[in-house]
């Protein structure tokens, strides 16, 4: 299997090619589909590597509705093969089973090809049905087991080993337009 950093046709060089941690910060959700029969969905967002038993749950944002601010961080360990990462958005139900709004396969190979550059993507999610149900905002930053190559960034540590803050780039207002959906449902 050809190494998704290295070209070497050194055979130890291509099996440690993706070897190291992905950063992934779960910055938000939007146009969420509604599983709430009364009320407003309370979603949190669970993400695992595919191919290893790392998973990780967000915080369940109370009353949210359709757009959710997580801003969450968590790293897990990758090693070679462990090419895509499972995302879930749920609705937190306090009487019965927690309902599956939506779910996306995520390749993890454009980080792998760009070592400490953060890649941020929007990731739509469809439910059991494939029916879109909304989409994830997510960044991934790829920091191979050697470290970050000179002249890339590495991301923030995530604080308490979990969770962090996201700065929207100046180009994006995705947070204002997130607080402003919100501010409106709930005017409604």
């Amino acid at each position: 299997r050809e190494s998704l950093l290295l070209k070497s046709s050194h055979p130890k060089e291509r099996s440690m090619a993706n070897y190291g941690t992905i950063d992934i910060l779960i910055v938000s959700a939007a146009n969420l589909t509604n599983k709430e029969s009364m009320g407003k969905n309370d979603p949190y967002c669970k993400v695992e590597l595919a191919g290893s038993t790392q998973h990780f749950l967000t915080q369940t944002r109370k009353n949210a509705g359709s757009n959710c601010m997580w801003e969450e961080r968590v790293r897990f360990n990758v090693i070679q093969g462990q090419n895509a990462l499972n995302v879930y958005v749920y609705e937190k139900d306090s009487l019965f089973k927690d309902e599956l709004i939506g779910h996306a396969s995520v390749d993890l190979r454009n980080a792998f090809n760009a070592p400490g550059a953060p890649v941020d993507q929007y990731v739509p999610i469809a439910d059991k049905q494939t029916r879109p149900s909304g989409e994830v905002r997510l960044v991934l930053t790829f920091i191979p087991l050697g470290g970050v190559p000179a002249g890339a960034a590495a991301p923030p540590p995530a604080a308490g080993g979990a969770s962090g803050s996201y700065a929207p780039p100046s180009w994006s207002n995705a947070a204002k337009k997130v607080q402003a959906m919100n501010a409106f449902s709930n005017v409604q």
